[in-house]
């Protein structure tokens, strides 16, 4: 991951096939930093100043990879459990309205 923060923009650069467990964790988080700090009625609004307010300091490339170490394995069964989840939630709105019609029967032993 890159990240290049200049005065006025934030700019965070990955390879969308090659995110590592920290990119992802660090992503999360900086998502629930922001959204913590916008305002408005009817729309989220964030502006410069919510940037300005947002110090975040960037763990060494050493510690990222022992996090990474850490975790990659926790990371990878979330992926594939919401995977599975995707699946059945697919299976599942295909059945039940023909269960619910009658079109499809389950045959009790």
């Amino acid at each position: 991951m890159n990240i290049l923060k200049t005065s006025r923009q934030l700019t965070v650069n990955c390879e969308p096939n090659n995110l590592s467990s920290y990119d992802i964790a660090f992503g999360m988080w900086i998502s629930e930093e922001l959204q913590s700090s916008v305002y408005g009625s009817v729309f989220d609004t964030i502006t410069t100043t919510t940037f300005k307010k947002n110090n975040t300091l960037l763990p060494l490339e050493m510690e990222i990879r022992q996090f990474n170490n850490s975790v990659s394995v926790y990371f990878e069964k979330m992926f594939l459990n919401k995977s599975q989840i995707r699946t059945l939630e697919k299976i599942r709105d295909t059945l039940l309205p023909k269960l619910m019609s009658g079109e499809v029967r389950v045959k009790y032993m």
